[in-house]
């Protein structure tokens, strides 16, 4: 999802004339940070991590680790709105994940209505993911969960939370900040003039 949306944002702001290259030249702060928390969240996904017993101890730990790496490499880059939005997006779903002993809960009709497989709603229901479990009657902040999709004809849609928009706006406004970086609008009406020379 927040490929999708850094991809659509690039797009918006090349059709709005900002400049691709001070995306590119744009100094982030703790990036070592971000891709930290992305490779951490990845390797938790991972069948090979699920058989691995220190891993399946100490991965809810991991899960909040990540979130915290995540947090800081958006409050390093905070000079920029939209890692202030994301920062904020990323702490609903550190509240909720933290308030449901370090997993994502999970709502299963959300799920079932998605087209999640009925083996893989099974697998959360069994509590053998590392990062998400079935939302449950003592599920807490529940309405933080994993419990958003869209609506037909996007069958397909991934299940996601309320973090997760606020964290793709967040996303998406930091991308146009970073291609707007250093542009110099020119006042209403206000035309070029050729220099007098010397």
């Amino acid at each position: 999802m927040s490929l999708y949306v850094a991809l659509l944002s690039v797009l918006v702001g090349l059709a709005r004339g900002l400049s691709l290259r001070n995306l590119v030249n744009h100094h982030f702060r703790a990036l070592g940070w971000f891709f930290g928390a992305l490779a951490l969240q990845l390797f938790l996904g991972t069948e090979y991590a699920e058989t691995l017993i220190g891993v399946r101890l100490i991965a809810p730990l991991l899960n909040l680790g990540s979130m915290a790496m995540l947090l800081w490499a958006l409050w390093a880059n905070g000079v920029l709105a939209g890692a202030r939005v994301a920062f904020v997006g990323v702490m609903l779903n550190l509240a909720v994940i933290f308030a449901n002993g370090g997993k994502m809960p999970v709502s299963a009709d959300a799920a079932a209505a998605v087209g999640m497989p009925a083996s893989r709603i099974a697998f959360l229901a069994a509590g053998r993911s590392l990062t998400h479990r079935l939302l449950r009657p003592d599920t807490k902040l529940a309405w933080l969960g994993d419990v958003l999709y869209l609506p037909k004809p996007g069958a397909q849609s991934p299940l996601f939370s309320l973090g997760d928009v606020v964290l793709a706006v967040g996303l998406f406004l930091l991308v146009q900040g970073a291609m707007a970086a250093g542009r110099v609008e020119k006042p209403s009406g206000q035309v070029d003039t050729p220099g007098t020379g010397c």
